[in-house]
């Protein structure tokens, strides 16, 4: 998954790299990484927001109706804030990163699902941990239907064995005999009953860890819901005081334009010389 960014990053500015078992321990070591960096918080920013939008500014005017016109422009890089050069950078950062800190094999299989050189820094990161985790938690459910199988397999074998010795007995009438296959019987039974137990605690570990995963999730939902929510408070403020500004720079350009109108009146009569001395009086 070649990236002109990942190669752009110097040796001593090289993250840990993911190998195939080791995500959890490597996101530890990735996310410390990160936070030493100089744009640790913008590159985490972008991590959990995507791309930054691109700045634009809105440039008024008056038009040929008299009415007042707007114009939506972007915002050049020369003209970007010390902020927008910070975000701007870490957005790069964020992508280049992961692309250097994944090896060749799991390079590979992201690159199957998705387009690395459009995909941002937020979607290889999200998609890198779908499918880590994904494969982990396959892998064992997979593996504990495979136990539990085999499990049920010398259950049914153990029972067997049971309505064997059962029959036999039922055709034995020593004393001595039916004596050895209660204790036999018992023995089959206490195994039995160890399989059921181990076959319980195994269903137990996996649905306590998909309930982990499940509550982690939300939380995760929460959070950015939360993060929305005040985003959008933030944005309803700026548009509230963008309405002041509008109507205050309107309610000034009207007066303007009565002041010139009337002008043009008295100038079409010959009184405005008049106006002005009288203006300037008071």
């Amino acid at each position: 998954m070649p990236s002109s960014e990942a190669l752009s990053i110097s040796m001593d500015e090289m993250p840990p790299v993911l190998y195939r078992g080791e995500y959890d321990k490597w996101r530890i070591h990735f996310l410390d990484f990160i936070d030493k960096h100089d744009l640790g918080d913008y590159i985490r920013l972008s991590q959990r927001e995507g791309k930054m939008e691109t700045p634009t500014d809105i440039c008024y005017y008056m038009g040929e109706n008299g009415r007042t016109e707007h114009l939506v422009y972007t915002i050049p890089f020369k003209d970007y804030t010390d902020e927008q050069r910070k975000r701007f950078e870490a957005d790069k950062l964020s992508k280049a990163f992961i692309l250097q800190g994944i090896s060749e094999e799991i390079s590979k299989e992201i690159s199957v699902s998705l387009d690395s050189k459009k995909a941002t820094g937020k979607q290889l990161w999200e998609h890198l941990e779908k499918i880590m985790t994904g494969t982990k938690m396959s892998s064992r459910v997979k593996f504990l239907e495979t136990e539990n199988s085999e499990l049920k397999r010398q259950i049914s074998d153990l029972e067997v064995r049971i309505f064997q010795i059962q029959q036999a007995a039922s055709v034995e009438s020593s004393e001595e005999q039916i004596e050895h296959q209660k204790d036999t019987n018992a023995e089959l039974q206490k195994q039995i009953s160890d399989l059921e137990q181990k076959h319980a605690q195994d269903k137990s570990e996996v649905e306590k860890s998909f309930a982990k995963k499940f509550s982690e999730f939300s939380r995760k939902c929460a959070d950015e819901k939360k993060e929305v929510k005040l985003k959008c408070i933030k944005l309803s403020q700026q548009v509230s005081e963008f309405q002041k500004k509008y109507l205050a720079k309107e309610t000034m350009l009207r007066r303007d334009l009565k002041k010139k109108e009337a002008c043009l009146r008295l100038r079409s009569k010959g009184l405005l010389p008049s106006y002005l001395n009288y203006l300037r009086r008071h």
